[in-house]
């Protein structure tokens, strides 16, 4: 579940930019002390960046963390751009 998870969070941050911790929260539907964990983990192996704004925890996709996406998936970003048979 984590890889998928991994996968989930950056691909979300990806397509947003940037992201609070509550948005990613409710976009995974994953208890917040289990993303936390995952997230601080993301964090320490250069995938996203975590910064804080008033008071209020956010995260962004680092070049590293788009390489993983492109690593874990690639051929998967392109499937279904074609024509249908």
């Amino acid at each position: 579940m984590e890889s998928g998870l991994r996968e989930r969070v950056l691909r979300e941050l990806e397509k947003e930019g940037v992201l609070h911790l509550r948005e990613i929260v409710n976009r995974t539907e994953v208890s917040i002390s289990v993303l936390k964990k995952l997230l601080d983990e993301m964090v320490n192996e250069g995938l996203l960046e975590k910064f804080s704004h008033g008071g209020y925890t956010f995260y962004r996709i680092t070049a590293e963390g788009k390489g993983y996406l492109l690593k874990e998936g690639s051929g998967v970003l392109k499937e279904g751009s074609g024509g249908t048979e």
